[in-house]
Parts: C-alpha cells; structure tokens; sequence
C-alpha cells in the first residue's frame, strides 16, 4: 500500500512539472554545445539535444524550435572542425598537363587543415608556394620522343586529393631559333641600351641582336651570315661586308644543347656616330646555305632629329645647268617634319616647293665663263649638299701660235731679249689680254728677282706685258713682244741653259687662259 502511494506522487509530480514546460534534457543539451570543443563533445550534444524530445517535460510547441536550431547548430561545428580539403574543386582527383617545355601550373586549394603539402611527387615535378589556397608545380622539360604521365598526393589534415599529371612527348634536338631581340652597344659589347628597350636611330652605335634558340642535342659550332636591310630595303654594306652585296656580316657561334637559350651576336654599325637612320629594318640569319630566322626591328627619331634626309635618293648631288635660263625638280626623302634650304647662290630661285619637292631656277649666264656655286637641304640634323654649275654664256679660249726671241736687242739703252708672241683669243670680246713670262734654270727652278722690278709678288723673275684690248669675238697678235733686260736676270759671270713659260693672261678676270708654253735659250755674261 504504502509503495503505491509513492508511485502515485512520482507521478503528480512529473505532471507537475510536465504541465510547468521544463525540459532537463533540453537544458543539458545546450550545456554541453556550450562546452563543447571537438567533435565528439558537439556530436554528444547534437545527440542530447535529438533526446530532449523524449524528456517528460517535452512540449513540442515550446522545446521544438531550440532541438532543431541546437542540432544544426552543432552540425556546423562539426562540419567545421572535420578535415576538408578540395584541389582544383575535387576532393578526390584533378588532372594536370603540359606541354614538351613543361613550365608551372598553380592548383587552386580549399582545406581547412593548414598549410596542405605534397607527397610521392614524380622525378620530374617539383612544387613551391603552397598556402591554404594554392599551391605552384613546377614541371620540367620533357626530351625524351615519348609522352609521360604519373601522380602524386596533396595532403592537409587527414585527407588526400590525388593529382594526375601528364606531358606531351619532347621533340627530336635539333638547333631552331625562336626569336631574336636587339639591344644598343659599344664596340666591346658594352651594353648602352639593353635588349628589349625603345631604340633610337642616332644613339645607335652597334646594334647588336640577341637569338633566341632550341638547341641542338649536342653543340655545333655555325658560320651566321647576318643581311640587315635598311628602311628603304636596301642591303646595308661596309668595310666588314666580305662579300659585297651578298651579306652584312657574319661570326662564328657555338650553339648549346637544351630549351630557350640564348646567344648574342656582335653588333654593326660605328664607334662614332649613328650608321642608322628611324624606320624598320629586318635582319636575317643564314646558315648552311640557307635563311634560318628573320625579325624586323624599328628604330624611332627623337622630337628633331631627322633619321635621313636624301635628294633624289641621294645624300649629295650635282646639277648642271645650260648658259641659257633654266630649271630643275629635285625630290626630297626625309622623315623630319619639315627641310628649308640653305646658302642659295645668287643667280639662282628655289620656286614651287613642296613637302616633298623643290625646284632650282637659273638665271642666264651672260658671261664668256662657266659658274659654280653649292646650295644644302637641311633637315633636323641632316643635311644634303648640290653643287650646281652653269655653262658659260659663251666660249672663250686662247692659243698661243708660236714664240720666237731676238737677243742682245736693246730697249731705253738697256741690252737684253726680246720675246715674240703670236697668240689669239676667243670669246673675250672687250677683255683686256696680255702675256706674262716666268724665268727659271733649266731644271725647273726659279730665278729670284733681288731689286723688285721685274718680278712676281712671290720675288720670281717675270715680266708681265701691258694689257691690250680684244675687240672682237676672235682677236688675235701676231707679234706681241715682252724685253727683258738682262741685267733683270741678276746672273753672276758664267754660262747658264735658262728657261722662260709663257702664259696668256686675262686681266679682266685675273685668270689664265693657256699655258704654259716653256723656251730654253743659253745665257752667257
């Protein structure tokens, strides 16, 4: 009796507390989440939280909603504390290539394990940088003929991803060149403007190439012949060209086994001054007999400058003109953004000029001489030279007929020679003429004048006759005569084998028209 009554309490008791909505095991539940720090303490509390439904004090419109948020809630923490690790989005394997040359690839990585790392790795394939989210492998050349393939693991915590790798088959070694870069440098090799960087025509002094090249499976030694040709696509020479218009110049390399090396080449050019002007030039490499590579390389031009300036494709020119009024059309070629002219004679008028063209107007040469004067095309730093002449307006000339001498003539009580000169001119009308004779030994020498009255400004023994007016268009003496006294040729006693040339001179212009015309005679005192 008395046990029944017991149970009867127990019983109200727990309707008591049923009816007062208190879950104990509800409670312990959130105590051990609260607690909790490994898995198995969340997996035991997500474990209580699921019994709470079978507390007596359940009442599921007030405890449900805290047993599902408290069982996900230790679900979270559960996925968070357990290993994960993800390569390139799998958890299980992912696939890699390359190709012949290898290289590197970065596999993208999620863990939540650290720093991930990799084990079993190939001969062939090595890794660096690996972090929580990536890791870099590296792969080297394959040169062999034949594709290879293999795996290694990436590892973090407890878990692996398995990585499979494979390479394209290598090629058979033979020597390629793949590329070519130039750089400016001195004469030594001395590097003024490295490989790669902006050049400019007037720095330029050796412009030197630097090949790169797939080498051989053993080293060769080649003779390259390198042909550079200019912006205007002519085949650029100099004194290191053996071969004249065949190449520009050639060298000896040794060219090495293995991928992507790279060799320079020496330069061409000019220790002084630029040999290059702005445009594209192209360079191309022979060896055995044939083209093995070309590149084409650009030069540029600094604001002022002007990377070439011809005339008429030419970097000096000569234009001749007729005596009458005449023209000429010159075409300029220059990359500067303008040209002028400089220095134009004075007979002559530079008219309808252009960007690209000008022409030079002559006036009439009234004269019996030809003329000649320069002019230059200027632009930036270059300059282009014409040298222009004109006929004369009319042809003048002079001979001397014959010479003949009278000695021991006397003149104003004086004794000496007297010298015939039959002589004509042409062309020199109203120009004043004369004759002039110079003394000499008979081996060439001068004789020196010693009292400064017959003589040259120069102290030579001479006489000049008075000048006499050609009056026609031909005008010619028949007997001219020069008298030199010979006391004039200040002798000392002996006998001497002396010489006089004649020349004919014009006095109007200062210039000699014909001689010399050379006479021995023995002198005796």
């Amino acid at each position: 009796m008395k046990r029944l009554v017991t149970t009867i309490l127990l019983c109200c008791v727990c309707a008591v507390i049923g009816l007062c909505g208190i879950n104990k095991t509800l409670n312990a539940a959130q105590r051990l989440y609260q607690s909790a720090t490994t898995i198995k303490n969340y997996q035991d509390a997500k474990n209580k939280f699921i019994s709470a439904r079978k507390d007596v004090g359940y009442v599921a419109a007030e405890h449900e909603k805290a047993i599902k948020e408290g069982v996900r809630k230790c679900d979270r923490k559960i996925s968070e504390l357990s290993p994960r690790l993800t390569v390139n989005g799998s958890s299980t394997s992912t696939d890699v290539s390359f190709s012949a040359s290898g290289g590197s690839k970065t596999l993208t990585i999620s863990t939540n394990k650290g720093t991930p790392y990799a084990s079993s790795l190939p001969s062939w394939i090595t890794v660096s940088g690996s972090s929580s989210s990536h890791m870099t492998i590296y792969c080297s050349e394959n040169t062999s003929t034949s594709s290879r393939s293999d795996w290694f693991n990436v590892n973090a915590g407890n878990k692996s991803v398995r990585v499979n790798v494979s390479q394209s088959a290598g090629r058979e070694a033979h020597l390629t060149i793949t590329g070519a870069s130039f750089g400016n440098t001195k004469k030594d090799g001395t590097i003024i403007n490295d490989f790669g960087a902006t050049l400019y025509a007037s720095d330029i002094r050796y412009l030197c190439p630097k090949l790169t090249y797939n080498g051989p499976a053993t080293s060769q030694t080649k003779t390259i012949y390198v042909k550079i040709f200019g912006p205007n696509g002519v085949l650029e020479l100099g004194s290191s060209s053996k071969d004249v218009g065949t190449y520009t110049y050639s060298q000896n390399i040794t060219f090495y086994p293995g991928m992507s090396n790279t060799v320079k080449i020496s330069g061409w050019g000019n220790e002084k001054s630029s040999s290059y002007s702005s445009g594209t030039y192209r360079f191309e490499f022979y060896w055995d007999g044939s083209e093995q590579y070309s590149a084409s390389l650009y030069l540029h031009k600094r604001a002022g400058e002007s990377g070439y300036l011809t005339v008429d494709n030419k970097t000096s020119v000569s234009a001749s003109f007729g005596a009458s009024r005449s023209s000429e059309t010159f075409y300029v070629q220059t990359d500067a953004d303008s040209w002028s002219t400089w220095g134009v004679p004075s007979w002559c008028t530079i008219t309808e000029k252009t960007s690209t063209s000008f022409k030079i107007v002559c006036d009439a040469n009234t004269t019996s001489y030809p003329r000649s004067d320069y002019m230059k095309i200027k632009a930036g730093d270059k300059e282009v030279r014409i040298d222009i002449t004109q006929a004369a307006g009319q042809v003048s000339s002079a001979t001397i007929n014959r010479i003949w001498v009278d000695h021991n003539t006397y003149n104003w009580g004086q004794i000496g020679m007297t010298i015939h000169i039959d002589f004509s001119v042409n062309g020199l009308k109203n120009h004043s003429i004369c004759p002039v004779a110079y003394f000499y030994y008979s081996n060439g020498n001068k004789l020196n004048d010693y009292d400064g009255l017959y003589r040259t400004t120069e102290g030579q023994v001479a006489i000049e006759g008075d000048k006499s007016n050609a009056d026609y268009d031909g005008t010619r003496w028949s007997d001219y005569t020069l008298f030199m006294p010979y006391a004039q040729l200040h002798m000392a006693p002996g006998s001497y084998i002396l010489q006089f040339q004649i020349y004919i001179k014009d006095k109007t212009t200062d210039k000699f028209l014909v001689g010399p015309e050379s006479q021995n005679f023995t002198f005796s005192r």
